[in-house]
């Protein structure tokens, strides 16, 4: 998802769309859990897993876990343990998407279009 950054909103950040309204999202054991149900990334991407807080933070917890509102998304970025995403600030509000990304250009070995 391409969203403005809900914090200081002339900043465009794009990160991956996990969590939709009203899901229970949980971060637990690598793994995103929704509704209670286990998250598996698309093959393509290799192996992730998950940190339940960014490295940033410098806490260790062994979970995560969120309600999301009605107007809310949950959106993580691909190097869990070194970004900043919803773990860090939050659910984005609707008002605060722009809409999905259709090029990727970083890292070049993974460029392609409307992914």
């Amino acid at each position: 998802m391409v969203f403005r950054f809900p914090l200081e909103p002339t900043i465009v950040y794009v990160k991956r769309l996990v969590g939709l309204p009203g899901e229970r999202l949980e971060i637990r054991d690598g793994a995103v859990w929704i509704n209670g149900e286990r998250m598996n990334p698309p093959g393509r991407l290799g192996p992730i897993r998950y940190a339940s807080l960014s490295e940033v933070e410098e806490r260790e917890h062994e979970s995560f876990a969120v309600v999301l509102g009605p107007d809310e998304y949950f959106l993580l970025g691909d190097n869990t343990r070194r970004t900043a995403d919803s773990r860090m600030y939050g659910a984005v509000k609707r008002e605060f998407i722009l809409g999905v990304a259709d090029l990727i250009y970083w890292p070049p070995e993974r460029w392609k279009m409307n992914p």
